[in-house]
């Protein structure tokens, strides 16, 4: 399936696309991909400005499923159904069940991908119609969202070279510097400082 959407070069939509792409960089990094468009992204660009209902603790933020309740109006199931069957197997809080998604069984799992994936698309739909009905032209934002979701995947992965030399060097002129102000700061407020402190 990778190589065959690398060959076709078919546009990809994704929700969370650092999320996606590492792990194609981490088992296919030598495929190149045609990411077309972030839809969490463009729920970030579009703010609170096209929600359909009040703002709860369980609509806030951008994550998949509170982003469908506010903008398209509708409650997703399917996630449910496998987040309860990962707290009943792993004991984990829902903040970590995510590490847990690739062990549920196929008849949890398949239901969870395809519900995610036309909810992604539909957002996707809604949205760009939202943004062209404002004259707003997301595609430049998606046009340099990309390269630096993709250099943040690489250093998760890869780590980030580091001149520790340098580094070492930059904490002594930074101490010393700041070791500076402290004298000076004293130097000029000690005696404004001592009448506050004592009201003499």
């Amino acid at each position: 399936f990778p190589v065959t959407i690398s060959e076709s070069q078919d546009k990809i939509l994704a929700y969370n696309q650092s999320f996606e792409m590492r792990w194609f960089e981490y088992f296919w990094p030598h495929l190149q991909l045609n990411w077309h468009c972030d839809v969490m992204r463009l729920v970030q660009l579009g703010g609170y400005s096209f929600d359909k209902g009040a703002m709860t603790i369980d609509t806030d933020g951008f994550a998949l499923k509170p982003a469908i309740i506010r903008i398209l109006g509708k409650v997703p199931q399917a996630a449910d159904a496998i987040y309860d069957w990962i707290h009943k197997n792993y004991k984990v809080k829902k903040a970590e069940a995510g590490r847990f998604l690739a062990t549920a069984p196929d008849e949890l799992l398949e239901p969870y991908n395809l519900e995610d994936s036309i909810y992604t698309l539909e957002l996707y739909e809604y949205l760009t119609k939202f943004f062209s009905r404002s004259k707003f032209d997301w595609t430049i934002d998606q046009g340099l969202y990309p390269t630096v979701v993709k250099e943040l995947v690489r250093a998760n992965l890869n780590g980030i070279p580091v001149d520790r030399v340098a580094v070492k060097s930059y904490i002594a002129d930074i101490e010393r510097e700041v070791r500076e102000m402290d004298e000076k700061f004293l130097t000029t407020y000690a005696e404004p400082i001592l009448v506050i402190v004592t009201g003499k």
